[in-house]
């Protein structure tokens, strides 16, 4: 489950940083740069990986929200490395530390005193887990506990983030703790300033049983490039339109907006963020509402 600054704005910004720029350096406001992995044989990359997600639900006398945060330590191998720059490589989580919290709040039609407090009934449940210190794994997290330090999935990577392989090595489910792979990248130099699109489509199943397509398109912009790092941010456009208001909810984690900091040295991802925030009115019944908001974070920890 887990889905700004105006776009006016933002290229208003991105515009003012590029005048200031070419008048203090005009030689290299020029200068194009070539994004690619670069992945050896042998090493073990290490992310530390945060999220968080909050989940707002209100249906008739009814309202939920569901708080989640969590913190992982992502490790990729590579095991192989083609002539051509392709990864083979194994991924595996090796710690995770999880915390759930779910409040729900009910209009109570048997208080004897009307008042806004007693009118309101309130629970709330609240879970979690620390592999690295607890002894016993509650039940919800079983599955969690036992998908670490294990190999989870084969990938085959290529040099611009080419996704052409992705095996399952054992049945797991981490929800979304394996993240995102990577950001695809343009093929051939760019400029600063420059953007690369690729076109998406996500398959939604409906009530009936049938699936509705929906063409997206996803748009990355070289932000900029200092010191040897580049900045690449994107955002996600819906290109094929949506009625019911149940399709949007499913679209909420495709709609995602992000940042990207990629070392051009060694050819690694030093640190990503990814947001997602979706809000629907009427999904079921006219009052009904959603109100979602989820951030994932991945930090470079060591080779």
């Amino acid at each position: 489950m887990f889905t700004k600054i105006s776009s006016t704005t933002l290229y208003f910004f991105i515009f003012l940083g590029f005048v200031l720029f070419e008048t203090s350096f005009p030689a290299q406001a020029q200068d194009a740069y070539e994004l690619v992995y670069r992945f050896k044989k042998g090493d073990q990359l290490r992310w530390k990986v945060t999220q968080q997600l909050r989940v707002k639900t209100s249906m008739e006398e009814k309202t939920d929200v569901l708080d989640t945060v969590s913190a992982s330590t992502k490790r990729w191998t590579v095991t192989e490395v083609d002539a051509d720059g392709t990864a083979t490589i194994e991924h595996l989580v090796e710690e995770v530390n999880m915390h759930r919290n779910q409040m729900t709040e009910e209009f109570d039609r048997t208080a004897t005193k009307i008042t806004p407090d007693t009118q309101r009934k309130q629970k709330n449940s609240e879970s979690s887990y620390n592999s690295k210190t607890d002894k016993e794994v509650p039940d919800e997290y079983e599955q969690v506990s036992k998908s670490l330090n294990i190999p989870l999935l084969k990938l085959r990577i290529s040099p611009n983030g080419e996704l052409l392989d992705r095996i399952p090595l054992v049945p797991y489910n981490l929800g979304t703790l394996d993240s995102k792979i990577l950001i695809p990248l343009p093929k051939g130099k760019i400029k600063v300033g420059e953007t690369w699109k690729v076109p998406e489509e996500a398959v939604l199943p409906q009530p009936n049983g049938t699936v509705k397509k929906v063409k997206l398109q996803k748009i990355y912009t070289l932000s900029s490039v200092k010191n040897g790092l580049a900045v690449i941010t994107y955002k996600t456009e819906r290109l094929s339109p949506i009625e019911e208001p149940s399709l949007e909810i499913q679209l909420f984690d495709k709609l995602a907006s992000g940042r990207v900091e990629l070392d051009l040295r060694t050819g690694y991802i030093l640190k990503q963020q990814t947001d997602v925030k979706g809000y629907v009115l009427g999904f079921a019944g006219e009052t009904s509402s959603i109100d979602h908001v989820a951030r994932l974070v991945e930090e470079f920890v060591a080779r």
